[in-house]
């Protein structure tokens, strides 16, 4: 029997349905988990720590479908963070929420800007940081410019385009700049922002239900094939703890 949240590779999924109390006042940090994140829990328990420290939803369908196997049912759903982008900016434009955007580049950042406003009606404030390492402490002047920034703009919302490892240690770096700034959402988005501003086309959704949303994405950036690597790693781990747990339930 279940008795906390489900988890795998040393990752809860504290989110594990979608959760509109995300978007009401008080700090949500919403972490969107495919297969490389796995991998760098595994690698760095920095990164896995911070991850508990929020609600994990699995961005990845065979992140999904691992976790139920290990548990025998159905305990979590996939919750793809590029169309939960689109969910909250609906919210926004709605409740008049203030929207922002921290990470990617700069040609990025003014496509999704231009999208929101002629889609959603918003105008979000972006910055795109300069080099973080995978680390983010091996940046304090940058992470300190964004949590000034934060402070600043007061936003509701806040996208952090950054990719794993990166974008959850900054937010978790920052999470006291959230709190004074009352921020509702943090949400490490990655590539999403890239579909958002035009420059990557989203799977659809036989690609998604399929769970070869990294093919698609591989096909259209092969730079991409070391993310694929690590990805193909942290799913290992998770087969190999799904399956034995399995095994082990099954003869005891």
């Amino acid at each position: 029997m279940l008795t906390g949240p489900p988890e795998i590779c040393g990752v809860k999924f504290r989110g594990y349905r979608w959760r509109g109390e995300w978007l009401e006042p008080g700090l949500s940090l919403v972490y969107t988990v495919n297969a490389e994140f796995l991998y760098w829990a595994l690698e760095m328990p920095r990164f896995r720590d911070a991850l508990n420290r929020g609600d994990c939803t699995a961005d990845g369908k065979w992140v999904a479908l691992l976790v139920n196997l290990k548990y025998g049912s159905h305990v979590i759903e996939h919750l793809p963070g590029s169309r939960m982008i689109y969910r909250v900016l609906d919210h926004a434009s709605r409740e008049g929420l203030v929207v922002a955007i921290v990470g990617s580049t700069p040609r990025v950042l003014a496509e999704a800007a231009r999208r929101i406003r002629m889609e959603w009606g918003i105008e979000p404030r972006v910055y795109a940081p300069g080099i973080i390492p995978p680390d983010p402490r091996g940046a304090p002047e940058e992470v300190e410019r964004i949590a000034r920034l934060v402070e600043e703009w007061r936003p509701d919302i806040l996208f952090v385009s950054l990719g794993p490892p990166k974008q959850e240690l900054l937010i978790d770096m920052i999470r006291p700049s959230l709190e004074r700034a009352g921020v509702r959402l943090a949400m490490g988005v990655g590539g999403a922002v890239n579909m958002l501003a035009g420059l990557e086309k989203q799977a659809p959704h036989i690609v998604s239900r399929l769970g070869l949303e990294w093919l698609w994405r591989l096909a259209q950036n092969p730079s991409r094939w070391r993310k694929v690597v690590r990805s193909l790693r942290g799913l290992a781990c998770a087969a190999r703890e799904a399956l034995s747990t399995r095994l082990f339930q099954r003869s005891s």
